[in-house]
């Protein structure tokens, strides 16, 4: 696999970048052959590391870039960590990644088994009490701790009192204070670029290991926001250039809510 040697080159070429990631998609999808021997994850992970540093902002990174995350997460959790493969590491790039993609005008949205990104521009303008990212449960069905997610039933809203928290597995708020934070800054509220990352299971989180972006950011940035329950995993991240959120707006929380099959779990973000 010589994919970091192509990508770290001066002059790489955006299609030399794109075709690296579709190459990590299609390796990555092969269970078995990543878990016979674990280099070959750590290989994975430290080309999509180097996929993402070539700061492409298009969307035929991205894409692959989010696939390839998906079928990391379809492996077995003992071999991760018998194997002392930060997982990690996986997120920490998934999330530069995006940060990437934020920087080009389009919008993306996509739901795996394993992972849903809705990456966007928001007019903080039409949001209502909050913007909100949550996966609904068809009516009448059980909910699964480790069940995939499923095309349709993750959402954007642009007022979190439209959510039926009765049927909602997992959600997270963001207050249109915190967005209006923004636009005191000196960010046009017209396209604040707002992302929502919604993990169907835990494998790639160590809990005693941060992740790359959680090491680096300062401490009281508020920018991204993660909650995990269980192996339910969601966040939300609200990043432009020079511009970081240090403080929430008092009685402003984010807020995340988790639903298990005795309680709703409702959590809330405070400066």
């Amino acid at each position: 696999m010589d994919i970091i040697d192509t990508i770290t080159k001066e002059n790489t070429t955006t299609k030399e970048v794109v075709m690296a990631s579709e190459m990590l998609a299609e390796i990555s999808d092969d269970d078995d052959f990543l878990e016979e021997d674990p280099q070959r994850i750590e290989l994975v992970i430290s080309s999509l590391e180097s996929v993402v540093r070539a700061g492409e902002a298009s969307i035929n990174v991205t894409d692959p870039v989010v696939r390839t995350i998906n079928n990391l997460m379809n492996l077995d959790r003992d071999i991760l960590e018998d194997g002392m493969i930060e997982g990690g590491r996986a997120v920490a790039a998934l999330e530069r990644q995006i940060t990437n993609f934020q920087t080009s005008d389009g919008n993306f949205s996509t739901v795996l088994d394993n992972v849903g990104v809705t990456a966007v521009k928001i007019d903080a303008r039409s949001v209502g009490s909050s913007l909100a990212y949550a996966n609904i449960l068809p009516e009448n069905e059980t909910l699964s701790i480790d069940g995939a997610l499923q095309e349709g039933n993750t959402r954007l809203f642009s007022d979190g009192d439209a959510i039926p928290l009765n049927r909602t597995a997992t959600s997270i708020s963001v207050p249109s204070s915190v967005l209006d934070l923004l636009g005191g800054a000196g960010v046009e509220l017209t396209a604040v670029p707002v992302t929502f990352i919604i993990y169907g299971n835990d494998v790639l989180f160590r809990p005693s290991m941060p992740t790359e972006v959680e090491e680096s950011k300062e401490e009281e940035d508020n920018s991204t926001v993660t909650e995990r329950i269980a192996s339910q995993i969601i966040s939300a991240i609200i990043r432009t250039e020079n511009t970081s959120i240090v403080n929430l707006p008092p009685g402003s929380p984010v807020i995340t809510t988790f639903l298990s099959n005795l309680v709703k779990i409702i959590l809330c973000e405070k400066s």
